[in-house]
Protein backbone atom coordinates (compact mmCIF):
# COMPACT_ATOMS: atom_id res chain seq x y z
CA UNK A 1 0.00 0.00 0.00
CA UNK A 2 1.54 3.00 -1.05
CA UNK A 3 2.24 6.02 1.65
CA UNK A 4 -0.77 8.51 0.24
CA UNK A 5 -2.75 5.57 1.23
CA UNK A 6 -1.69 4.76 4.75
CA UNK A 7 -0.60 8.19 6.01
CA UNK A 8 -2.42 11.78 6.73
CA UNK A 9 -0.32 14.59 7.18
CA UNK A 10 -1.80 17.19 10.51
CA UNK A 11 -1.01 20.74 9.49
CA UNK A 12 -1.26 23.42 12.31
CA UNK A 13 -0.90 26.96 11.79
CA UNK A 14 0.41 29.45 13.94
CA UNK A 15 -1.68 31.91 13.38
CA UNK A 16 -3.60 33.12 16.38
CA UNK A 17 -6.72 35.38 17.15
CA UNK A 18 -9.25 36.47 19.35
CA UNK A 19 -12.37 34.27 19.00
CA UNK A 20 -14.68 35.37 16.72
CA UNK A 21 -12.52 36.78 14.19
CA UNK A 22 -11.14 35.59 10.88
CA UNK A 23 -8.69 32.99 11.54
CA UNK A 24 -6.05 32.11 8.55
CA UNK A 25 -4.51 28.50 8.08
CA UNK A 26 -2.39 26.48 5.66
CA UNK A 27 -3.79 25.42 2.69
CA UNK A 28 -3.40 21.48 3.39
CA UNK A 29 -2.13 18.97 0.36
CA UNK A 30 -4.60 15.95 0.13
CA UNK A 31 -5.70 13.63 2.97
CA UNK A 32 -4.14 16.75 5.05
CA UNK A 33 -5.84 18.14 8.61
CA UNK A 34 -5.15 21.85 9.02
CA UNK A 35 -5.90 23.18 12.41
CA UNK A 36 -7.13 26.76 12.89
CA UNK A 37 -6.57 28.07 16.66
CA UNK A 38 -8.32 30.11 18.14
CA UNK A 39 -7.66 32.15 21.77
CA UNK A 40 -10.06 33.52 24.53
CA UNK A 41 -10.84 37.62 23.43
CA UNK A 42 -8.43 38.60 26.75
CA UNK A 43 -5.42 36.15 26.69
CA UNK A 44 -2.00 36.52 24.99
CA UNK A 45 -2.29 32.71 24.42
CA UNK A 46 1.38 32.60 23.28
CA UNK A 47 3.20 34.44 26.24
CA UNK A 48 5.94 32.19 27.23
CA UNK A 49 4.97 29.40 24.85
CA UNK A 50 8.88 28.29 23.46
CA UNK A 51 7.55 25.07 22.53
CA UNK A 52 4.91 23.50 20.68
CA UNK A 53 3.88 19.93 21.36
CA UNK A 54 1.66 18.42 18.71
CA UNK A 55 0.19 14.43 19.79
CA UNK A 56 -2.28 12.83 17.85
CA UNK A 57 -4.44 10.06 19.35
CA UNK A 58 -5.82 7.22 17.50
CA UNK A 59 -7.63 4.36 19.05
CA UNK A 60 -5.64 1.17 19.87
CA UNK A 61 -2.47 2.42 18.83
CA UNK A 62 0.20 4.71 20.42
CA UNK A 63 -0.30 8.34 20.68
CA UNK A 64 1.66 10.55 17.56
CA UNK A 65 4.13 13.26 19.37
CA UNK A 66 5.86 16.15 17.56
CA UNK A 67 7.47 19.03 18.84
CA UNK A 68 8.83 22.25 17.79
CA UNK A 69 9.84 25.91 17.60
CA UNK A 70 6.64 28.07 19.09
CA UNK A 71 7.10 30.05 15.74
CA UNK A 72 6.46 26.70 13.24
CA UNK A 73 4.11 27.27 10.82
CA UNK A 74 3.13 23.66 10.19
CA UNK A 75 4.04 20.14 12.10
CA UNK A 76 4.31 16.48 9.85
CA UNK A 77 2.33 14.13 12.02
CA UNK A 78 2.00 10.96 10.71
CA UNK A 79 -1.76 9.99 11.64
CA UNK A 80 -3.32 6.43 9.78
CA UNK A 81 -6.51 6.79 7.93
CA UNK A 82 -9.45 6.13 9.42
CA UNK A 83 -11.85 7.21 12.05
CA UNK A 84 -11.90 8.60 15.39
CA UNK A 85 -8.89 10.61 15.47
CA UNK A 86 -8.51 13.42 17.34
CA UNK A 87 -5.57 16.22 17.63
CA UNK A 88 -4.20 17.97 21.07
CA UNK A 89 -1.93 20.68 20.85
CA UNK A 90 -0.02 21.94 23.96
CA UNK A 91 1.79 25.61 24.92
CA UNK A 92 5.51 24.72 27.02
CA UNK A 93 7.23 27.38 28.75
CA UNK A 94 11.35 26.82 28.80
CA UNK A 95 10.73 25.66 32.21
CA UNK A 96 8.78 22.59 30.04
CA UNK A 97 5.12 23.75 32.21
CA UNK A 98 1.96 23.83 29.90
CA UNK A 99 0.96 27.21 29.87
CA UNK A 100 -1.77 26.79 27.38
CA UNK A 101 -3.30 23.82 25.52
CA UNK A 102 -6.29 22.82 22.98
CA UNK A 103 -8.08 19.45 21.58
CA UNK A 104 -10.06 19.07 18.29
CA UNK A 105 -13.51 17.16 17.85
CA UNK A 106 -13.02 13.73 16.99
CA UNK A 107 -12.42 13.27 12.93
CA UNK A 108 -11.82 10.93 10.62
CA UNK A 109 -8.87 11.13 7.97
CA UNK A 110 -9.96 10.05 4.15
CA UNK A 111 -8.39 10.57 1.06
CA UNK A 112 -9.82 13.51 -0.62
CA UNK A 113 -9.90 17.35 0.18
CA UNK A 114 -8.08 18.83 2.83
CA UNK A 115 -10.08 18.62 6.80
CA UNK A 116 -9.83 21.84 8.50
CA UNK A 117 -10.79 21.87 11.95
CA UNK A 118 -11.44 24.73 14.49
CA UNK A 119 -9.20 24.40 18.02
CA UNK A 120 -10.32 26.64 21.54
CA UNK A 121 -6.58 27.21 22.15
CA UNK A 122 -6.22 28.90 25.76
CA UNK A 123 -3.61 29.51 28.89
CA UNK A 124 -3.96 26.94 31.56
CA UNK A 125 -5.27 27.60 34.75
CA UNK A 126 -6.67 30.83 33.96
CA UNK A 127 -10.28 32.03 32.87
CA UNK A 128 -10.71 33.37 29.57
CA UNK A 129 -13.47 35.39 27.96
CA UNK A 130 -15.33 34.66 24.93
CA UNK A 131 -17.93 36.51 22.97
CA UNK A 132 -20.91 36.54 24.47
CA UNK A 133 -24.45 35.09 24.08
CA UNK A 134 -26.98 36.19 21.90
CA UNK A 135 -29.26 36.84 24.72
CA UNK A 136 -28.34 37.56 28.16
CA UNK A 137 -29.90 34.59 30.37
CA UNK A 138 -30.47 32.81 33.77
CA UNK A 139 -31.95 30.10 34.79
CA UNK A 140 -30.89 28.57 32.05
CA UNK A 141 -29.77 24.89 31.36
CA UNK A 142 -26.68 23.76 28.88
CA UNK A 143 -25.76 20.17 27.08
CA UNK A 144 -22.61 19.41 25.74
CA UNK A 145 -22.12 18.27 22.28
CA UNK A 146 -19.15 15.52 21.18
CA UNK A 147 -17.89 18.18 18.80
CA UNK A 148 -17.60 21.37 20.65
CA UNK A 149 -21.08 23.17 20.64
CA UNK A 150 -23.06 23.64 23.48
CA UNK A 151 -27.00 23.69 23.74
CA UNK A 152 -27.88 26.46 25.73
CA UNK A 153 -31.86 26.54 26.73
CA UNK A 154 -34.17 28.41 28.38
CA UNK A 155 -33.87 31.06 31.11
CA UNK A 156 -35.42 34.80 31.48
CA UNK A 157 -33.51 38.16 31.15
CA UNK A 158 -34.06 40.73 33.91
CA UNK A 159 -37.11 43.09 33.95
CA UNK A 160 -38.60 45.64 36.19
CA UNK A 161 -41.60 44.49 38.16
CA UNK A 162 -44.50 45.98 35.85
CA UNK A 163 -43.00 45.12 32.43
CA UNK A 164 -43.40 41.29 30.72
CA UNK A 165 -40.77 38.16 31.64
CA UNK A 166 -38.53 38.11 28.87
CA UNK A 167 -38.26 34.61 28.35
CA UNK A 168 -35.53 33.17 26.13
CA UNK A 169 -35.39 30.59 23.11
CA UNK A 170 -32.55 28.28 22.76
CA UNK A 171 -28.75 28.81 20.96
CA UNK A 172 -26.39 26.84 19.88
CA UNK A 173 -22.63 28.53 21.01
CA UNK A 174 -20.02 26.71 19.60
CA UNK A 175 -17.04 26.84 22.11
CA UNK A 176 -14.35 26.08 18.91
CA UNK A 177 -14.15 29.43 17.79
CA UNK A 178 -16.43 31.19 21.00
CA UNK A 179 -19.22 32.42 18.84
CA UNK A 180 -23.20 31.83 19.36
CA UNK A 181 -25.12 31.05 16.59
CA UNK A 182 -26.25 33.97 14.31
CA UNK A 183 -27.92 31.97 11.31
CA UNK A 184 -24.70 32.10 9.33
CA UNK A 185 -21.55 31.02 11.28
CA UNK A 186 -23.13 28.76 13.55
CA UNK A 187 -27.01 27.87 12.58
CA UNK A 188 -29.63 28.24 15.25
CA UNK A 189 -31.65 25.14 15.99
CA UNK A 190 -35.49 24.99 14.76
CA UNK A 191 -37.40 25.57 18.00
CA UNK A 192 -41.37 25.92 18.83
CA UNK A 193 -41.09 29.12 20.42
CA UNK A 194 -44.55 28.00 22.35
CA UNK A 195 -41.96 25.83 24.25
CA UNK A 196 -40.42 28.42 27.39
CA UNK A 197 -38.64 27.17 30.64
CA UNK A 198 -36.79 27.85 33.84
CA UNK A 199 -36.28 25.30 36.21
CA UNK A 200 -35.77 22.33 33.64
CA UNK A 201 -32.73 20.06 33.02
CA UNK A 202 -30.17 19.58 29.92
CA UNK A 203 -28.68 16.31 30.15
CA UNK A 204 -26.41 14.98 27.17
CA UNK A 205 -26.69 11.97 26.09
CA UNK A 206 -25.90 9.00 23.26
CA UNK A 207 -25.72 10.14 19.42
CA UNK A 208 -25.23 14.29 20.07
CA UNK A 209 -28.87 14.34 21.74
CA UNK A 210 -29.97 16.39 24.65
CA UNK A 211 -32.40 15.53 27.38
CA UNK A 212 -34.64 18.55 28.38
CA UNK A 213 -36.70 17.48 31.18
CA UNK A 214 -39.40 19.91 33.25
CA UNK A 215 -39.30 23.32 33.87
CA UNK A 216 -42.10 26.05 34.08
CA UNK A 217 -43.45 28.37 32.05
CA UNK A 218 -44.83 31.94 31.77
CA UNK A 219 -47.72 32.24 34.19
CA UNK A 220 -45.83 29.60 36.39
CA UNK A 221 -47.33 27.03 34.02
CA UNK A 222 -45.37 23.59 34.30
CA UNK A 223 -44.04 22.68 31.06
CA UNK A 224 -44.65 19.20 28.94
CA UNK A 225 -41.91 16.72 30.72
CA UNK A 226 -39.49 16.06 27.77
CA UNK A 227 -38.08 17.36 25.07
CA UNK A 228 -34.90 15.84 23.00
CA UNK A 229 -32.57 17.66 21.03
CA UNK A 230 -30.79 15.96 17.84
CA UNK A 231 -27.77 18.12 17.05
CA UNK A 232 -27.09 16.17 14.15
CA UNK A 233 -30.67 16.95 12.75
CA UNK A 234 -30.58 20.75 13.94
CA UNK A 235 -34.37 19.84 15.68
CA UNK A 236 -36.09 19.45 18.77
CA UNK A 237 -38.77 16.39 19.08
CA UNK A 238 -40.86 15.63 22.06
CA UNK A 239 -40.31 12.37 23.96
CA UNK A 240 -43.52 9.94 22.52
CA UNK A 241 -45.56 7.90 24.95
CA UNK A 242 -45.03 7.35 29.26
CA UNK A 243 -48.04 7.58 31.48
CA UNK A 244 -48.44 11.26 32.37
CA UNK A 245 -49.59 10.25 35.48
CA UNK A 246 -46.65 8.62 36.33
CA UNK A 247 -44.62 11.31 34.31
CA UNK A 248 -44.99 14.10 36.09
CA UNK A 249 -44.02 17.44 34.92
CA UNK A 250 -42.27 19.27 37.32
CA UNK A 251 -39.69 21.95 38.25
CA UNK A 252 -36.70 22.21 40.73
CA UNK A 253 -36.18 18.77 40.06
CA UNK A 254 -32.39 17.09 39.49
CA UNK A 255 -30.87 14.31 36.76
CA UNK A 256 -27.67 12.97 35.91
CA UNK A 257 -25.91 10.80 33.06
CA UNK A 258 -25.80 7.22 34.52
CA UNK A 259 -23.16 6.17 32.23
CA UNK A 260 -23.41 2.53 30.33
CA UNK A 261 -22.31 0.00 32.64
CA UNK A 262 -21.92 -3.46 31.56
CA UNK A 263 -25.53 -4.89 30.51
CA UNK A 264 -26.79 -1.23 31.63
CA UNK A 265 -27.34 1.09 28.71
CA UNK A 266 -27.03 4.19 29.30
CA UNK A 267 -29.75 6.37 31.20
CA UNK A 268 -30.54 9.61 32.50
CA UNK A 269 -32.12 9.86 36.62
CA UNK A 270 -34.13 12.31 37.53
CA UNK A 271 -35.58 13.01 40.85
CA UNK A 272 -37.74 15.08 42.92
CA UNK A 273 -38.53 18.94 42.36
CA UNK A 274 -42.33 19.93 42.92
CA UNK A 275 -45.95 18.95 40.57
CA UNK A 276 -48.71 20.46 39.89
CA UNK A 277 -51.22 18.83 42.88
CA UNK A 278 -54.78 20.14 41.93
CA UNK A 279 -54.01 24.21 41.11
CA UNK A 280 -51.05 23.93 43.71
CA UNK A 281 -47.21 23.35 44.16
CA UNK A 282 -46.46 20.00 46.33
CA UNK A 283 -42.96 18.06 46.55
CA UNK A 284 -42.50 15.32 45.33
CA UNK A 285 -39.89 11.86 46.13
CA UNK A 286 -40.89 10.16 42.87
CA UNK A 287 -37.77 9.30 40.62
CA UNK A 288 -37.39 8.54 37.17
CA UNK A 289 -34.98 6.58 34.62
CA UNK A 290 -35.27 7.56 30.93
CA UNK A 291 -33.76 4.86 28.79
CA UNK A 292 -31.21 7.40 25.93
CA UNK A 293 -31.57 4.33 23.52
CA UNK A 294 -35.36 4.26 23.29
CA UNK A 295 -36.19 7.40 24.49
CA UNK A 296 -38.75 6.32 27.04
CA UNK A 297 -39.16 6.40 30.74
CA UNK A 298 -37.91 2.35 31.61
CA UNK A 299 -38.97 3.30 35.53
CA UNK A 300 -41.58 5.51 36.66
CA UNK A 301 -42.16 4.72 39.86
CA UNK A 302 -39.04 5.07 42.55
CA UNK A 303 -39.46 7.41 45.68
CA UNK A 304 -37.17 9.23 47.72
CA UNK A 305 -37.74 8.94 51.39
CA UNK A 306 -36.90 13.01 51.54
CA UNK A 307 -39.38 14.53 49.20
CA UNK A 308 -36.76 17.94 47.96
CA UNK A 309 -36.70 20.32 45.32
CA UNK A 310 -33.28 22.49 44.41
CA UNK A 311 -31.03 19.81 45.61
CA UNK A 312 -27.98 18.08 43.99
CA UNK A 313 -27.74 14.71 42.08
CA UNK A 314 -24.18 13.36 41.71
CA UNK A 315 -22.62 10.31 40.08
CA UNK A 316 -19.63 9.02 41.35
CA UNK A 317 -18.87 5.04 40.66
CA UNK A 318 -21.72 3.96 39.50
CA UNK A 319 -23.89 5.49 42.60
CA UNK A 320 -25.64 8.40 42.48
CA UNK A 321 -25.85 10.96 45.57
CA UNK A 322 -28.74 13.12 46.16
CA UNK A 323 -27.79 15.81 48.84
CA UNK A 324 -29.03 18.89 50.34
CA UNK A 325 -32.49 20.41 49.48
CA UNK A 326 -35.54 21.88 50.59
CA UNK A 327 -38.48 19.64 52.01
CA UNK A 328 -41.86 20.18 53.56
CA UNK A 329 -40.63 21.42 57.08
CA UNK A 330 -37.28 22.75 56.25
CA UNK A 331 -33.76 22.09 54.49
CA UNK A 332 -33.31 18.17 53.94
CA UNK A 333 -30.39 16.53 55.81
CA UNK A 334 -30.06 13.54 55.10
CA UNK A 335 -28.53 12.02 51.94
CA UNK A 336 -30.18 9.35 49.84
CA UNK A 337 -28.27 7.04 47.06
CA UNK A 338 -29.37 5.54 43.98
CA UNK A 339 -27.81 2.23 43.07
CA UNK A 340 -29.38 0.34 39.85
CA UNK A 341 -33.03 -0.10 40.97
CA UNK A 342 -33.82 2.22 43.88
CA UNK A 343 -33.09 5.00 46.12
CA UNK A 344 -31.86 4.11 50.01
CA UNK A 345 -30.47 6.27 53.06
CA UNK A 346 -26.80 6.20 53.13
CA UNK A 347 -25.25 3.47 56.10
CA UNK A 348 -22.68 5.48 57.70
CA UNK A 349 -19.36 3.27 58.44
CA UNK A 350 -15.82 4.26 60.21
CA UNK A 351 -15.60 7.32 62.52
CA UNK A 352 -16.97 10.11 62.33
CA UNK A 353 -19.64 9.07 59.48
CA UNK A 354 -23.11 10.25 59.42
CA UNK A 355 -26.10 9.00 56.93
CA UNK A 356 -26.64 13.08 56.67
CA UNK A 357 -24.83 16.60 56.20
CA UNK A 358 -24.50 18.43 59.18
CA UNK A 359 -25.55 21.81 57.77
CA UNK A 360 -28.44 21.21 55.76
CA UNK A 361 -27.93 23.63 52.41
CA UNK A 362 -29.40 24.85 48.78
CA UNK A 363 -27.28 26.43 46.33
CA UNK A 364 -23.99 24.48 47.15
CA UNK A 365 -21.93 22.51 44.78
CA UNK A 366 -21.28 18.83 44.47
CA UNK A 367 -18.65 17.55 43.02
CA UNK A 368 -16.40 14.08 42.21
CA UNK A 369 -13.34 14.21 44.58
CA UNK A 370 -11.27 11.40 45.65
CA UNK A 371 -14.37 8.64 44.76
CA UNK A 372 -16.59 10.16 46.56
CA UNK A 373 -18.86 13.34 46.17
CA UNK A 374 -17.46 17.01 48.34
CA UNK A 375 -20.53 19.34 49.04
CA UNK A 376 -19.48 22.65 48.89
CA UNK A 377 -20.89 26.02 50.18
CA UNK A 378 -24.53 26.88 50.08
CA UNK A 379 -27.10 28.86 52.05
CA UNK A 380 -28.90 27.15 55.28
CA UNK A 381 -31.64 30.28 53.78
CA UNK A 382 -30.28 32.79 55.78
CA UNK A 383 -26.46 32.79 55.86
CA UNK A 384 -23.80 31.17 53.42
CA UNK A 385 -22.31 28.83 54.77
CA UNK A 386 -18.24 27.46 54.58
CA UNK A 387 -18.77 23.84 55.72
CA UNK A 388 -17.52 21.31 53.35
CA UNK A 389 -18.62 18.03 53.87
CA UNK A 390 -17.39 14.73 51.94
CA UNK A 391 -19.60 11.77 50.85
CA UNK A 392 -17.61 8.24 50.97
CA UNK A 393 -19.80 5.78 48.56
CA UNK A 394 -17.59 3.44 47.84
CA UNK A 395 -16.69 -0.23 50.41
CA UNK A 396 -14.16 -0.61 52.98
CA UNK A 397 -12.91 1.44 56.12
CA UNK A 398 -15.31 4.71 55.35
CA UNK A 399 -18.55 5.18 54.22
CA UNK A 400 -21.07 7.86 54.87
CA UNK A 401 -20.93 11.90 55.47
CA UNK A 402 -17.80 12.98 57.22
CA UNK A 403 -16.67 16.92 57.91
CA UNK A 404 -14.12 17.65 55.72
CA UNK A 405 -11.28 19.98 58.31
CA UNK A 406 -10.70 22.96 56.61
CA UNK A 407 -6.64 23.50 57.44
CA UNK A 408 -6.13 26.57 55.52
CA UNK A 409 -7.83 29.99 53.22
CA UNK A 410 -6.39 32.95 52.02
CA UNK A 411 -7.18 36.50 53.11
CA UNK A 412 -9.70 37.05 50.50
CA UNK A 413 -12.17 33.52 51.03
CA UNK A 414 -15.71 34.04 51.21
CA UNK A 415 -18.44 32.08 52.24
CA UNK A 416 -20.56 31.48 48.88
CA UNK A 417 -23.50 29.37 47.41
CA UNK A 418 -24.40 29.77 43.92
CA UNK A 419 -20.85 29.81 42.91
CA UNK A 420 -19.28 28.48 39.65
CA UNK A 421 -17.74 25.17 40.53
CA UNK A 422 -16.50 22.64 38.91
CA UNK A 423 -13.85 19.04 39.69
CA UNK A 424 -9.73 20.03 38.36
CA UNK A 425 -9.12 15.97 38.59
CA UNK A 426 -9.63 13.69 41.42
CA UNK A 427 -8.62 16.07 44.45
CA UNK A 428 -9.48 19.97 43.75
CA UNK A 429 -12.62 21.85 42.83
CA UNK A 430 -12.44 25.14 41.52
CA UNK A 431 -14.83 27.55 43.14
CA UNK A 432 -15.45 31.10 42.05
CA UNK A 433 -18.20 33.85 42.17
CA UNK A 434 -21.40 33.41 43.99
CA UNK A 435 -23.08 35.18 46.45
CA UNK A 436 -22.14 35.63 50.29
CA UNK A 437 -25.25 36.52 52.69
CA UNK A 438 -24.72 37.54 56.25
CA UNK A 439 -28.39 37.63 56.71
CA UNK A 440 -28.97 41.61 56.37
CA UNK A 441 -27.69 41.56 52.77
CA UNK A 442 -26.30 39.45 49.33
CA UNK A 443 -22.75 40.40 48.55
CA UNK A 444 -22.00 39.14 44.67
CA UNK A 445 -18.76 38.03 44.57
CA UNK A 446 -15.98 38.16 42.10
CA UNK A 447 -13.30 36.49 43.82
CA UNK A 448 -11.55 32.55 42.64
CA UNK A 449 -10.66 30.01 44.53
CA UNK A 450 -9.26 26.09 44.50
CA UNK A 451 -10.43 23.69 47.38
CA UNK A 452 -7.27 20.88 47.52
CA UNK A 453 -8.53 17.78 49.33
CA UNK A 454 -5.55 16.02 51.15
CA UNK A 455 -5.25 12.37 49.52
CA UNK A 456 -5.31 10.93 53.26
CA UNK A 457 -7.90 12.07 54.85
CA UNK A 458 -11.24 14.10 54.70
CA UNK A 459 -8.80 17.73 55.42
CA UNK A 460 -8.16 20.21 52.31
CA UNK A 461 -7.62 24.08 51.85
CA UNK A 462 -8.80 26.99 50.27
CA UNK A 463 -6.29 28.30 47.94
CA UNK A 464 -6.80 32.08 46.29
CA UNK A 465 -6.88 32.39 43.06
CA UNK A 466 -6.81 35.68 41.99
CA UNK A 467 -10.46 37.50 40.65
CA UNK A 468 -12.85 37.53 38.14
CA UNK A 469 -13.44 40.79 36.09
CA UNK A 470 -16.71 40.66 37.26
CA UNK A 471 -19.16 39.26 39.67
CA UNK A 472 -21.37 36.45 38.52
CA UNK A 473 -23.42 33.90 40.28
CA UNK A 474 -25.65 31.09 39.24
CA UNK A 475 -24.43 30.72 35.99
CA UNK A 476 -24.78 27.71 34.31
CA UNK A 477 -21.62 24.94 33.22
CA UNK A 478 -20.59 22.09 31.77
CA UNK A 479 -17.54 19.93 31.36
CA UNK A 480 -16.41 20.01 27.46
CA UNK A 481 -15.30 17.56 25.86
CA UNK A 482 -11.38 19.02 25.98
CA UNK A 483 -11.66 19.01 29.50
CA UNK A 484 -12.01 22.57 30.03
CA UNK A 485 -15.25 23.93 32.16
CA UNK A 486 -17.52 26.68 30.46
CA UNK A 487 -19.70 29.26 32.59
CA UNK A 488 -22.59 31.23 30.89
CA UNK A 489 -25.08 33.78 31.90
CA UNK A 490 -26.40 33.89 35.31
CA UNK A 491 -26.73 36.76 37.79
CA UNK A 492 -24.61 40.13 38.11
CA UNK A 493 -24.68 43.04 39.92
CA UNK A 494 -23.97 46.59 38.78
CA UNK A 495 -24.33 49.30 41.14
CA UNK A 496 -27.80 48.76 42.64
CA UNK A 497 -29.45 46.20 39.56
CA UNK A 498 -29.20 42.97 39.83
CA UNK A 499 -28.57 42.07 35.73
CA UNK A 500 -29.10 38.70 33.47
CA UNK A 501 -25.71 38.14 32.09
CA UNK A 502 -24.42 37.21 28.84
CA UNK A 503 -21.35 36.69 29.43
CA UNK A 504 -19.17 33.18 28.52
CA UNK A 505 -16.20 32.07 30.11
CA UNK A 506 -14.31 29.05 29.84
CA UNK A 507 -11.24 27.52 32.25
CA UNK A 508 -8.69 25.52 30.94
CA UNK A 509 -7.77 23.79 33.83
CA UNK A 510 -3.99 23.33 34.57
CA UNK A 511 -2.16 20.13 32.82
Amino acid sequence: MSRARTIAWVAATMAITACGEEVRHLPGRQGSVALRLHSPLDQDVFRDVAVLRLVARVPGADPVIREGDAAQASFDLPVPLGPGRRVEIFGIDIAGRVVASGASEEFDIEEGAPLSLDVLFARTGEFGRLMPLGQARAGHALGALSDGRVLVFGGVGEHAEADPVPWRTPEIYDTRIGRGCDGATVVCPSYPVSDLRIGHTATAIQNDRVLIFGGEGPAGILSPPALVFDARAGQFREVAGGNPHRVLARAGHAAALLPANGDERERVLIAGGEVDAGGRRQLTGNGLVFDTQTEAFVLTNLALSHPRKEHTLTVVGGRALVAGGSGATGLVAEVEVFEGSGFAAAVPVGEGARSGLRRPRVGHSAVPALGGVLILGGSDGLLSLDDPEWFAGEGGARRGVFDVRVDGSGPDHRRRSGALAGGLGEQAVLFAGGVESDGFGLAHLDRLEMFDLAQDGPAGSFIDGGSLPENLAFASSVTLGNGMLLFCGGWTRDKDRILASDEVWIYNPPR
